[in-house]
């Protein structure tokens, strides 16, 4: 499960690396596309692999190696939230846990209104589940639940292997996609949710 606080140095230290995501994050929205000239509203993603398939092939249908990266970027900026070597392994959290903790939230919420108290801090509806939203960003798929099982279903569908890893990986990250867009499941929905909150718009290759 998310976990709803940490208190303590563990609390400043969630709050201080969420910052840095959000930071991120605006950075990239409000940079300016130079390919095209465009200015980009929204921070652009792409599924990627920590290791390139060209050099480790097992990496193409990995979890672990999976994650989202900056789709525009340039050499000056590109390690605003992608890195050259991978990063260390973070907790696994789940989009489900955030959403109900909000659910549980806003009961309280509403709890405290009906009886006239005033709440110690000021109320967000969304608190949990953006938290989620912006930690799957620098994730590995492997450690969010939702995109974990996205990613093992559309593997499960690809029958025809003799192809070259490259072709494969794009094959898979483009079926990713396709769930995310469809929403047809639980996960996927919450994933198109947490896209939609973090204010990503998503490309395929």
């Amino acid at each position: 499960m998310v976990d709803s606080a940490h208190p303590g140095h563990a609390d400043y230290e969630q709050n201080a690396l969420f910052a840095e995501i959000e930071k991120a994050v605006d950075n990239a929205k409000s940079r300016t596309d130079s390919w095209r000239g465009l200015a980009v509203s929204q921070m652009v993603v792409h599924i990627d692999e920590y290791d390139p398939v060209s050099r480790n092939p097992a990496s193409w249908d990995d979890p672990s190696q999976k994650h989202f990266q900056e789709a525009y970027t340039n050499m000056a900026t590109k390690h605003d939230l992608t890195q050259t070597n991978q990063p260390p392994p973070l907790p696994a959290i789940s989009l489900r846990d955030a959403e109900r903790l909000d659910i549980l939230a806003a009961q309280e919420h509403a709890r405290l209104a009906a009886a006239g108290q005033r709440e110690t801090a000021p109320y967000d509806p969304d608190e949990h589940f953006r938290k989620a939203a912006l930690g799957m960003l620098v994730r590995r798929f492997s450690e969010v639940v939702e995109l974990r099982a996205i990613h093992d279903d559309a593997r499960s569908r690809i029958q025809n292997l003799n192809r070259p890893y490259r072709v494969l990986a794009n094959d898979l990250n483009n079926r990713v996609w396709e769930q995310i867009a469809q929403g047809a499941t639980e996960e996927a929905r919450l994933v198109q949710r947490a896209l939609d909150t973090a204010d990503i718009r998503r490309r395929r290759k």
